[in-house]
């Protein structure tokens, strides 16, 4: 699987196919909806892949379709697998804020750039995401105050 943390992003498989067909280059939802069915038929794990090419394109202001049968697919089953990550609870907060995203809800930068940490990032950390979140809003929170 080559997952590193609960981030849809944060697996090889996405990030290989973001990188091997420079999907830098997309702008528009016809091309974004042409490069998801791609992903979706010749992926070993397809549904890892289509999530954090999402992810990626939504990061990128790519706006993806709110109706989509391969996205809808993908979360199904990544929701179904949340009891086999080591922090289920941080991967279901990850699925949830993609979610949010896809429909064109807001979900804070902090929480997208804690779900896509690296794993380096992560280890020289040594909390677990929950912990991570935890301290960033109780930072937010005081650095409002001033």
């Amino acid at each position: 699987m080559g997952s590193w943390g609960p981030g849809l992003q944060a697996n090889d498989t996405a990030l290989d196919y973001i990188i091997e067909k420079r999907l830098n280059k997309i702008k528009t939802m016809k091309e974004a909806e042409v490069e998801l069915k791609n992903i979706d038929k010749h992926s070993d794990s397809d549904h890892r892949a289509v999530l954090g090419v999402a992810d990626y394109l939504l990061d990128r202001g790519v706006k993806l379709p709110k109706e989509s049968g391969i996205i809808s697919y993908a979360l199904e089953v990544a929701y179904s697998e949340t009891d086999q990550w080591r922090e289920p609870e941080s991967r279901k907060i990850a699925l949830d804020n993609f979610r949010k995203r896809w429909k064109g809800k807001r979900v804070s930068k902090i929480d997208i750039e804690i779900d896509n940490l690296g794993l380096f990032d992560r280890m020289a950390i040594g909390l677990t995401n929950k912990q991570i979140r935890a301290n960033l809003k109780k930072r937010r929170s005081h650095v409002k105050k001033d």
